[in-house]
């Protein structure tokens, strides 16, 4: 097993993060050391965890934009490398002012896009794809 050390990000003092996942995903082991994970990377930054924002779709539905108005960083926990319909639109509404970032088994990776897959399983309804890394970076 290779021993690796967590770093955290420079980050500015108002840093907001958000960590979004389906809802079968909450508090699911996953899910709780992805939060781990991004609470060490981040650790004077406002979290914001998407089990504890809403009571309901339609509770989401209505505020999700204002919630995330905010948000300066992104971390996305699929299942696999699929999110949910939901996931993508709050990718959608965020792409062009924050970083987005996938956690990966132990890996954070830069998000490149959300492609669509299945317009018709709102929860397998979009691939996380990354950014290729070059040379030794």
């Amino acid at each position: 097993m290779q021993n690796t050390t967590i770093m955290p990000l420079v980050e500015a003092p108002a840093d907001v993060v958000y960590i979004a996942a389906q809802i079968y995903l909450y508090h699911t082991p996953l899910f709780d050391k992805a939060v781990t994970l991004i609470r060490c990377l981040h650790p004077n930054a406002t979290i914001l965890i998407c089990a504890d924002m809403w009571k309901s779709a339609d509770d989401w539905r209505a505020t999700y934009e204002q919630k995330l108005a905010d948000v300066s960083h992104m971390y996305i926990v699929p299942d696999g490398r699929l999110v949910g319909k939901g996931v993508w639109a709050e990718y959608e509404f965020l792409k062009h002012e924050t970083a987005i970032y996938a956690v990966l088994g132990d890996a954070v990776v830069l998000v490149s896009s959300l492609q669509v897959v299945n317009e018709f399983d709102w929860q397998k309804y979009a691939r996380v794809r990354v950014k290729r890394m070059r040379g030794g970076e």
